[in-house]
């Protein structure tokens, strides 16, 4: 192969026109899709398939088993309660179930069953091929299982979590709880963080980049801004409580002292960190909830979604209200007057923007022509269970009242109305709605509402009397009480209703199961219904979208109707994207395409990944450092395999002959990239009439008139919209009349006089139709095949990854100061720190991410030896810091466990430290790597997102220098 040829092959390697057209059913282009998307049969296959759909479902699958699990547990609570001295359970074995039924509801199924919902739906709604990162995807959900595992392989060895699921300290303290229940908890907490917060990152990122050409932000269906608002929210929440737990998990097994109130700790951080998660938790089960119904019930209304955009902005708004009243929970803690007045207001405020929503949908409701299908009826059950779970919560806000009904069963009731009836009627009126598309059958509709009405009156009777038992003064967490308390006929008529309610599940379990096999066949698009995952068939194929759509409105399907005269989508007709597994790429606001992505294939190792990553939990809980090893070292040879960098994923060079740039009639290039097996293809500027093989080899001549004189051509049903035309033969072999303006204004020839003037625009049926001109040329140019900087798909992972560690690190150093403020002592207690190494310290670090950007630098001019010395500079710089800071860890007079400034500054410092040498072994392999001549201008994606990390690590140590070194300074000059 001479240069000139390699050069060639190297730029559309890099650089591609993608191919626009169609491919219709059984085209070489779907086969070639179908073999390139499709996971290996078998069990080798089950196990390693990345695809959203097949992990979406099993997201849904499992959090209805972990669903049916809580559920029989609060069965036997509820027998246990039933009647007044119960005896069927003694306290232990009632703490271990309450506390597995919060932990197993809240964290194993409500937010995990929305996350199948979103895993599922997003690519199809959004018009993508996939989730952004799919092997993330698959190591979010392998992980939750194995969280799942984890913390229910304790029930049979009685040493279950038995603190309830708020976990309060002292009592889960190793004063109080001195078996491994709380240690098990908190590294089963831990695990299923790390599986949220990187499903989070995952959703985030798919949102910004993998969208349909032409789906702006404001196109979003309200689903997608529920779970985009909930995936932020997990971002910066869920570190407070996993730092929460590991600051247990230290006091318990290393002796800190973060709790120890006779060591200065204090109790509160507790609560303060718990709360600043678990508050913004409600509204992420709440708010993709909300969001299935705001999508899917007007398709019953027949209408869109009244206020679409104050619906939208007030999903955000809730949550952004809901990181500012996490003290609500903590009115009866003695906090200050003025914090209680303040969290208070802050608790009624949030009650705006959900009531927003709730006439948004009465709106929808009364001015829509309501069809009383299965799902309606749960979408409607919803807002009845949403008005009542607000108006509770709004009651708690007021001080007083919640001094009188805090730790009663009126809360209890209130936490079931939110955390359960706001996300199982949503959830089960989803999953109904969209059980065509999951499964290519129908659900019986007489049975499914039988079934609603049996949910409806077994949720409401069993829970609605726990107000009453609150109002009477029942406490929460009891499990027994004695006769004559008031307490008798309210807890037997929530027994009966709980039994009639999980009756009611199970019915709906069996339902299900049976439709999947017996159900009515589903067409593609059963409800009628306006979204874009509606548009394929049903179940959605492997690859999702043959051609990728171009969007044009927010409810590409209604488009004819709504508004027959505005710019259409284009749903046949759109990027085809055959050259391997590839996803297009857009800006995050526009929606305009930018890159073509390199999709990653099937792969075990993020299974791997996450049973080393539990095998090595098990070990810390069962204090073995053997088994802790195996795992660490597992869980390293699992991410080797995982990230190792491969020259093509999948990706077939296409035969060079066919690969040489061609003209457009209108000057422009296009990439004739013609398909090994055969397949159609048409260029960027190709027209709709060249699917003819011969045609479409010159893309000046597909509108040519002497190709208008082929009638098999003419006739085409994409070459014409109108029948009569289509089929007219001695019209559609006249070369005058195809190219002639004159002739194409005819109603006979065109029915839209707008776009037949246009002889180049009538060759496209879909753009013929289109006022706006809106074709799919319009979005046809060369685009990066991969690339590096904020076009690389990881540099957005790796930029939510850091702004959650980022959260992390400022939890660490909020506990730092609120801990610092609580105590009467002299800080630090063994005198100042030493400025003068720490300084130097610092300019050792930060000057190493000056040698890392260089390394980038270097490699984009193509000079890798220059740029391999750089980056050895910097991990020597890193190496520096670390032995550095070693050196001043060996010269402190204490050491982690000797007072609350020791446990405080190691931990600090120490998780700092973690960081820095996860990093230096980030720059070791992408020096190795540069060395290995891996990485060019074109080729540094790895580079610039390694470079991101490290850059981080080192603005995170200024914080930390400030807050560790300075300010005791200033503190103590004051």
């Amino acid at each position: 192969m001479s240069t000139a040829d390699t050069d060639r092959r190297a730029r559309l390697a890099y650089r591609r026109a993608p191919e626009i057209g169609e491919a219709g059913p059984g085209s070489a282009a779907e086969r070639r899709l179908a073999a390139l998307w499709e996971s290996r049969p078998g069990w080798r296959g089950w196990l390693a398939t990345v695809d959203h759909k097949r992990i979406g479902l099993r997201y849904i699958v499992t959090a209805f088993a972990f669903l049916l699990a809580g559920g029989a547990e609060a069965l036997v609570m509820r027998i246990q309660l039933a009647q007044p001295n119960g005896t069927l359970l003694n306290p232990e074995q009632y703490n271990q179930l309450f506390t597995m039924h919060g932990v197993t509801m809240i964290f194993l199924y409500a937010l995990p069953v929305l996350s199948g919902f979103a895993n599922y739906l997003w690519p199809l709604m959004l018009g993508s091929r996939d989730m952004a990162f799919p092997r993330l995807n698959a190591f979010s959900y392998w992980v939750f299982v194995a969280a799942g595992a984890f913390l229910y392989a304790s029930f049979p060895l009685g040493e279950a979590p038995n603190g309830g699921w708020f976990n309060y300290v002292p009592l889960t303290t190793l004063d109080y709880s001195r078996g491994p229940n709380i240690d098990v908890y908190a590294l089963g907490m831990i695990l299923l963080g790390v599986s949220t917060t990187v499903g989070a990152a995952n959703f985030v990122v798919t949102l910004l980049r993998m969208r349909a050409p032409g789906m702006s932000i404001d196109q979003l269906p309200i689903i997608v801004w529920g779970t985009l608002t909930a995936s932020f929210a997990n971002l910066f929440a869920v570190p407070a409580v996993s730092l929460a737990f590991l600051l247990l998990w230290l006091d318990r097994n290393v002796g800190t002292h973060f709790f120890d109130v006779a060591a200065g700790g204090r109790p509160l951080l507790w609560q303060h960190l718990f709360w600043m998660f678990a508050h913004p938790w409600v509204y992420v089960v709440v708010l993709p909830a909300m969001g299935i119904v705001s999508d899917a019930m007007p398709t019953f209304c027949r209408r869109p979604l009244v206020a679409y955009a104050a619906v939208a902005v007030s999903t955000v708004a809730t949550m952004l209200i809901g990181f500012e009243v996490w003290v609500h929970h903590m009115f009866a803690t003695g906090i200050a007057p003025l914090a209680l007045a303040f969290f208070g207001a802050a608790s009624m405020l949030i009650s705006v923007p959900s009531a927003v929503a709730v006439f948004a949908w009465l709106a929808t409701i009364w001015t829509g022509r309501p069809v009383f299908k299965t799902p309606f009826l749960y979408f409607a059950g919803f807002v009845l269970m949403f008005v009542i779970g607000g108006v509770s919560g709004v009651m708690t806000a007021a001080v007083p009242l919640d001094w009188q009904l805090t730790e009663t069963y009126f809360i209890v009731a209130h936490l079931h109305y939110v955390l359960l009836g706001i996300n199982v009627f949503p959830v089960l009126g989803g999953i109904a709605y969209w059980f065509p598309k999951f499964t290519g059958r129908m659900m019986n509709e007489r049975f499914g509402k039988l079934t609603f009405f049996v949910i409806l009156i077994g949720f409401n009777v069993g829970f609605f009397p726990m107000h009453l038992s609150g109002l009477f003064g029942m406490p929460r967490r009891i499990y027994t009480y004695p006769p004559g308390m008031g307490w008798d006929t309210t807890n037997l008529v929530t027994s009966l209703g709980s039994f009639v309610l999980g009756a009611g599940v199970l019915m709906f379990v069996g339902h299900a199961l049976w439709s999947m096999k017996r159900g009515a066949r589903a067409s593609a698009d059963p409800w009628g219904a306006a979204g874009l995952e509606w548009s394929v068939s049903s179940p959605a194929p492997a690859y999702n979208f043959a051609a990728l759509p171009i969007v044009a409105s927010r409810h590409p399907l209604w488009e004819a109707q709504l508004a027959p005269h505005a710019r259409r989508s284009s749903l046949r007709r759109g990027y085809l994207l055959a050259d391997g597994r590839e996803a297009l790429g857009v800006t995050p606001l526009s929606g305009r395409p930018d890159v073509i992505l390199k999709m990653p294939d099937d792969t075990s190792s993020p299974l791997a990944l996450a049973l080393f990553a539990t095998l090595a939990c098990a070990g810390l809980a069962l204090r073995s450092p053997g088994i802790v090893a195996a795992g660490a070292l597992g869980c390293a040879a699992a991410m080797l395999a995982w990230l190792w960098p491969r020259r093509s994923l999948g990706q077939r060079e296409p035969p060079l002959a066919a690969a040489v740039p061609a003209r457009a009639p209108n000057g422009t290039d296009v990439a004739h990239t013609a398909h090994a097996d055969g397949g159609e293809h048409t260029g960027r500027a190709a027209v709709a009439n060249a699917t003819n093989a011969t045609n479409a080899t010159n893309a000046t001549n597909a509108t040519n008139a002497t190709n208008a004189t082929n009638a098999t051509n003419a006739t085409n049903a994409t070459n014409a919209t109108n029948a009569t035309n289509a089929t007219n033969a001695t019209n559609a072999t006249n070369a005058t009349n195809a190219t002639n303006a004159t002739n194409a204004t005819n109603a006979t020839n065109a029915t839209n006089a707008t776009n037949a003037t246009n002889a180049t625009n009538a060759t496209n049926a879909t753009n013929a139709t289109n006022a706006a001109g809106a074709t799919c040329a319009a979005y046809a140019r060369e685009l990066p095949v991969g690339s590096a900087g904020e076009h690389a798909g990881g540099w957005w992972g790796m930029a939510t990854l850091i702004a959650t560690e980022a959260a992390l690190f400022g939890y660490l150093i909020f506990s730092y100061f609120y801990l610092q403020s609580q105590t009467p002592e002299r800080w630090p207690p063994e005198g100042l720190p030493k400025l003068a190494l720490a300084s130097f310290n610092t300019a050792v670090l930060v000057s190493s991410s000056v040698f890392v950007w260089l390394a980038d630098r270097l490699v984009a001019r193509r000079r890798p030896r220059a740029a391999s010395v750089a980056l050895a500079v910097a991990i020597a710089l890193g190496a520096a810091f670390a032995l550095i800071q070693w050196h001043e860890w060996r010269g402190h007079p204490y050491g982690m466990t000797a007072h609350l400034y020791g446990s405080l500054y190691f931990t600090i410092t120490g998780f700092h430290l973690a960081h820095v040498v996860v990093g230096l072994a980030v720059l070791a392999a992408l020096a190795f790597w540069t060395m290995r001549g891996y990485f060019d201008d074109r080729r540094r994606a790895a580079l610039s997102i390694g470079g991101l990390y490290w850059h981080f690590v080192d603005i995170v140590w200024l914080f930390i220098f400030t807050t560790l070194y300075l300010t005791p300074i200033w503190l103590r000059g004051r």
